[in-house]
């Protein structure tokens, strides 16, 4: 039961890793467009740098799941 429910966490969790990097992705893009038109890029650039850090924050939780489902698939 407890490692259905990882698996289910780590589906949810690579699914919101995947949308981050699209969004980040998307950022980037448009701050490429802002620099390229000579726009004020300071508070995009933030939010950019947020959202990566959020990724990263995504990434590590992965990572807790991953050693959680490898402990619960060993020691059962």
């Amino acid at each position: 039961m407890r490692l259905e429910m990882e698996h289910r966490h780590l589906a949810l969790s690579n699914r919101h890793i995947r949308e981050s990097r699209e969004r980040i992705s998307a950022q980037r893009v448009r701050v490429a467009r802002m620099q390229r038109d000579g726009e004020d890029t300071a508070l995009s650039l933030q939010l950019l740098g947020l959202m990566e850090n959020g990724l990263q924050i995504m990434l590590s939780h992965r990572a807790l799941i991953l050693a959680e489902i490898d402990r619960l698939t060993h020691t059962a």
